[in-house]
């Protein structure tokens, strides 16, 4: 994939982030391409008909390609995974309500919502069959990359 292409299918995956909602993780991202990568530099220096090799750090620019890669593996990271977790977690409470015949649900609240965020088994494991499906995605994205 060209860099132009790379910068493409960021800005694109940029937009889909914002419009999702999830902006801090594209503020995240962007705060690291950034920064740069950190990287040991050797450095050679001659004193007295001795060389002397020392390393110091310093950064780099990320290619457009690491750049994609990073906001693709956030992506992964935020979205998929999270959603594996929600599910193993809810399925660990429908278990224990079962078996203390309490509700299975997990409900998170906000100190700034007043509605609580209420997460069922059922609907951890849709988000997990969409979450497999965006990791297919991911992958064959990934794969594009390296060719």
């Amino acid at each position: 994939m060209s860099d132009e292409e790379c910068r493409e299918v960021y800005r694109q995956l940029v937009a889909m982030l914002n419009e999702s909602q999830m902006n801090w993780v594209v503020e995240e991202v962007n705060e690291v391409v950034r920064a740069g990568e950190i990287i040991d530099k050797p450095v050679e220096n001659s004193y007295r008909r001795r060389s002397l090799s020392r390393e110091f750090i310093t950064t780099r620019e990320y290619t457009s390609q690491e750049a994609l890669l990073l906001l693709i593996d956030a992506i992964h990271s935020v979205v998929v995974q999270t959603a594996f977790i929600e599910k193993e977690v809810t399925n660990f409470f429908r278990g224990e309500g079962e078996e203390f015949n309490i509700s299975p649900d997990v409900r998170f609240v906000s100190e700034e919502d007043s509605e609580p965020r209420v997460f069922t088994y059922s609907s951890a494991i849709d988000r997990a069959q969409q979450a497999l499906i965006l990791e297919r995605l991911i992958e064959q994205l990934r794969a594009e990359l390296r060719e």
